[in-house]
């Protein structure tokens, strides 16, 4: 099976210091990856990178959409890589505020549509019936992550977990085969968690492949199947949740010398 995503030696650098040092990894179509690490570890900046927002000083990714069709990020702008099937949300959520959260949402949609803005806002037939069609899939889409009930709650209003599954569900509208999950249980208790992880793997049965990056161990534990672990930029260790977690170097990351936790 062809992977959904393929990353291959991808480092970057900032003023000579390296954020991110020959990254290597892959995620198959329906699969979920974990990427953990202690802040610091390079987590957003691969994110980042992925997104077209930073190009990489070496290396590349891969992405095989379900048509088969395959296409280098490195070098693609944003929207390009949007209007591939990859989609990300982020750590510091980027709500508009003051508005309602099914508008929130349908943001997201407009990445993807066949017409303007500016055909909706004047009222054209095609920009009337994509209109509709965004709103459609903004509704289904908060359904999806469970906030069919608050469509018009005001965004800035809801929990930080309620705001990231606005998040999510705004990523979603754009129909992505990749969705980039970026620190997704910052500031969320356990039970929070716990769904997150649910919702994970919602999505993956539905066929999108999910990069869920984030220094939770517990989240990774919970939704993915395989992981690797940054520090310092570099990968430290891959594998099974549980065999990223005992590794020294992960251990020494998180806890310092002479502390073991486990997941």
């Amino acid at each position: 099976m062809t992977p959904r995503l393929q990353v291959t030696g991808i480092g970057k650098s900032f003023a000579g210091v390296k954020a991110l040092d020959a990254i290597t990894f892959d995620i198959a179509p329906g699969a979920a990856l974990g990427v953990l690490g202690p802040n610091g570890c390079g987590r957003t900046v691969l994110l980042d990178i992925l997104s077209g927002l930073l190009p990489p000083d070496h290396g590349n990714a891969r992405f095989t959409d379900e048509a088969g069709t395959s296409s280098t990020l490195a070098e693609l702008p944003p929207q390009d890589i949007v209007e591939l099937g990859i989609a990300r949300t982020w750590q510091d959520l980027r709500l508009i505020g003051g508005i309602a959260v099914l508008d929130e949402v349908v943001l997201g949609a407009y990445s993807r549509r066949r017409t303007g803005m500016f055909s909706a806002a004047l009222g054209l037939p095609a920009g009337k019936r994509d209109m509709a069609r965004a709103y459609d899939r903004a509704r289904q889409m908060l359904t999806v992550v469970g906030l069919g009930g608050r469509a018009s709650s005001l965004a800035d209003r809801l929990s930080r977990g309620e705001q990231m599954r606005v998040g999510i569900a705004r990523a979603l509208t754009a129909e992505p085969e990749l969705l980039l999950l970026d620190a997704p249980a910052a500031g969320l208790a356990d039970p929070e968690r716990a769904d997150l992880a649910e919702l994970v793997g919602v999505l993956c049965e539905a066929g999108i492949s999910v990069l869920v990056a984030d220094r939770s161990m517990k989240l990774i534990a919970q939704c993915c199947a395989q992981a690797i672990a940054l520090d310092a930029g570099q990968i430290v260790a891959t594998g099974s949740p549980t065999d990223c977690f005992a590794a020294p170097a992960v251990q020494h990351a998180y806890f310092g010398t002479g502390q073991h936790a486990a997941c």
